[in-house]
């Protein structure tokens, strides 16, 4: 059986309405997608998982038996179509040419159908730039093309609504990624927002140039004159669940799986250069009042070049999620100023990269630290400081051997929130604010941590926690001196 690899996420935006119980996503669906042969059999075919229900799969008007036949050598298990169990015997014959363009069209149809996506597949080994490429069977050979060949919406409210909702997702092949140079002389991929949300979903592929992705007017519907930020002009036109509310544009990096594919030893998706959300210069007002908030994430990615928000105009505030990954040089924040923030989260990931110059921290759990932050890095004067909100889990469960922590504004007071086991490996570290302060603010206090002494016999009652141990012992210190302990 050819080795299956999960290719893409489409998300269910739960928006039903209008389909008649045709094809649309159902909660979290994947598209599975089987390396083709010559003599393929039904075991080996491009098969989507898109359905109206749990245990029901997508079927034409009148399927053919051959077409019956391939359906059934799969089942769902929740949400997620497999193969079936061993028992289950599987068609010898090959499949026709006809019967795989119809798995092909099937693919695109459950998506088309749904008005919740559009895929691009890019091949940088079998791919070839022309028009009428992009598909599965034929896809696109650089990712820039493929952007390129994506239409802008129209500025009514169908093309609003198509912006908001119509995830634009770039399915990649395992390869090499030079977008039209070499190895030694790679191009950046260069993508825009002519949809608010963009994916790039692969395995076994590797960037050799960075990734810059900017906002501008022209890819936007309405142009120049789009407002949706909160109470937008054109707010009430946006689409369920976004109605009198915002759009959260996105740049969205999702590696599959892992190992090695095709000869190639990168691992999901590795990008060498910088990853950057730009953003041109408009008038008026700024990118706040036009989108509101932006995002990046990614997850099991590798990023060596970083990733920034830069202008040239004022961004917007920029939600960065991290999940699963390394980021292995380069900085993590945003490089011009703005009023508005760039809140960092990272979870189970290495951070080689230094965050700054401009960056507000909401949580690093679980993370290695090594990059450091710098409030200098590349600019005069950055600002990182640290989210108080219970709604984050801080700084916790972090190893950090990074020696660089050059936080604050420069002058003030910062806290850092910290849990006990991050907090003890920055007490003796040098904390920067430049003529302000640094103060580091336990988030777990010890009175929640057990004790267990080594030497129980010293205790003639064993004490619960170590806050009821250090009550303790002050204590009895307290009455050894007959006063407070100085």
């Amino acid at each position: 059986m050819p080795r299956r690899t999960e290719l893409q996420t489409i998300e269910d935006l739960q928006n039903h309405a209008g389909f008649d119980n045709q094809v649309y996503v159902i909660e979290t669906a994947q598209i599975y997608y089987y390396n083709p042969t010559s003599t393929e059999t039904a075991d080996g075919v491009n098969v989507v998982s898109l359905g109206d229900s749990p245990g029901r799969w997508l079927t034409l008007s009148s399927p053919s038996t051959s077409q019956q036949a391939a359906q059934a050598d799969y089942d769902w298990q929740g949400d997620h179509a497999f193969e079936q169990s061993p028992a289950v015997p599987a068609p010898t014959a090959p499949l026709s040419a006809a019967n795989k363009a119809w798995v092909e069209s099937t693919v695109q149809a459950a998506i088309d159908a749904s008005g919740r996506a559009n895929v691009i597949y890019v091949d940088p080994v079998n791919g070839v730039d022309q028009a009428g490429n992009g598909t599965a069977s034929s896809p696109y050979k650089t990712i820039t093309y493929g952007y390129n060949r994506v239409s802008t919406p129209a500025s009514s409210v169908a093309g609003l609504q198509q912006w908001a909702a119509e995830k634009l997702i770039f399915a990649l092949m395992p390869g090499e990624y030079n977008e039209g140079g070499t190895q030694a002389s790679p191009n950046d991929v260069t993508l825009g927002f002519k949809r608010a949300r963009i994916a790039l979903i692969g395995d076994g592929v590797r960037i050799g140039g960075g990734i810059n992705a900017t906002m501008r007017t022209a890819d936007l519907p309405y142009g120049d004159a789009l407002r949706v930020g909160s109470g937008g002009v054109h707010a009430p036109d946006l689409p369920w669940p976004w109605t009198n509310s915002f759009v959260f544009p996105l740049l969205e990096l999702q590696g599959v799986s892992g190992g090695m594919e095709a000869g190639f030893v990168t691992e999901n998706i590795m990008v060498q250069g910088a990853v950057k959300m730009l953003y041109d210069t408009v008038t008026g007002d700024n990118w706040q009042i036009r989108l509101a908030n932006n995002g990046f994430m990614a997850d099991r990615v590798q990023l060596f070049g970083g990733m920034q928000v830069e202008g040239p105009g004022a961004p917007p505030a920029v939600t960065v999620e991290l999940n699963d990954m390394s980021c292995q040089g380069g900085t993590l924040g945003r490089n011009v100023a703005s009023s508005f923030a760039f809140s960092l989260k990272a979870h189970n990931s290495q951070l080689k990269s230094v965050v700054g110059p401009f960056a507000s921290v909401l949580e690093i759990d679980n993370c290695r630290i090594q990059g450091g932050f710098d409030r200098t890095a590349g600019i005069g004067g950055g600002t990182i400081d640290f989210s108080s909100s219970s709604a984050y889990s801080k700084i916790s469960d972090a190893a950090i051997n990074a020696t660089l922590f050059k936080v604050g504004s420069g002058s003030g007071n910062v806290n850092i929130y910290v849990d006990a086991i991050s907090g003890a490996q920055l007490l003796g570290k040098s904390l920067d604010n430049g003529t302000g302060s640094v103060t580091l603010v336990f988030i777990d206090e010890a009175k929640a941590m057990t004790y267990q002494p080594s030497t129980p016999p010293d205790w003639l009652t064993l004490p619960a926690t170590i806050r009821e141990a250090l009550d303790r012992i002050a204590s009895a210190v307290a009455g050894l001196l007959a006063g407070p302990i100085p």
